[in-house]
């Protein structure tokens, strides 16, 4: 029983290793060669964790690039590799709250012509 239990174990550590690529789909297509992953849908979105401001902060050495929702801020948060903040930037002519200070700061746009 045990030498099967072995080689099961080892064929599946053999399958994880060698399928480094996945992809999520109702089409049954592969990844790209050039993707880790891939989610295809024509009907469904991605949804990122949800937590609040608290529970983000909490989150031990988030690694650069680290995407989660906050619920607090109804936004996307995005870990630069030193703080929190939205994906992008943020709209010209909108206010934003810079979400290091939470400071509210007006933009203005520059250089349009409007005709």
């Amino acid at each position: 029983m045990k030498p099967l239990f072995i080689l099961c174990l080892l064929t599946g550590i053999f399958f994880v290793r060698t399928t480094a690529q996945v992809s999520i789909n109702t089409d049954g297509s592969q990844a790209p060669g050039s993707a880790i992953l891939e989610i295809k849908s024509t009907s469904k979105g991605l949804l990122p964790p949800r937590m609040r401001t608290a529970l983000r902060d909490a989150i031990p050495s988030p690694v650069e690039g680290l995407l989660i929702f906050n619920t607090d801020e109804n936004m996307l948060n995005v870990y630069t590799g030193t703080a929190w903040a939205p994906p992008a930037p943020p709209i010209c002519g909108q206010p934003f709250t810079d979400p290091r200070d939470g400071k509210i700061y007006h933009s203005v746009i520059i250089g349009i012509n409007a005709g």
